[in-house]
């Protein structure tokens, strides 16, 4: 089953509106999570970056990465690992 990171620099608590419409846009589309497609939700927690949290996501390798902000569809680009990267400016391929 494929795997969508979505990733935000921001609390989660700030987040659940934005991840519930992003849920709801998905499955208009036709991807309804946990029945063809999963959501793995990421934000820094602590001192963690926001590159480190994108960098988890690309190293494990999934389907598409969505940003909440152009900050986090830049530090999810790696010339290694090509995905689907999209953010407020759309999507485009790393």
């Amino acid at each position: 089953m494929p795997v969508i990171g979505f990733v935000n620099n921001s609390f989660p608590d700030q987040q659940a509106d934005r991840l519930r419409a992003f849920d709801q846009g998905l499955g208009k589309t036709g991807f309804i999570e946990g029945k063809n497609v999963l959501i793995d939700a990421r934000w820094p927690e602590g001192h963690q970056s926001l590159k480190g949290v994108t960098a988890a996501l690309v190293e494990k390798r999934v389907a598409a990465i969505f940003c909440g902000n152009n900050v986090g569809a830049l530090e999810a680009k790696d010339p290694y690992h090509p995905l689907a990267v999209g953010g407020k400016e759309g999507l485009e391929m790393s």
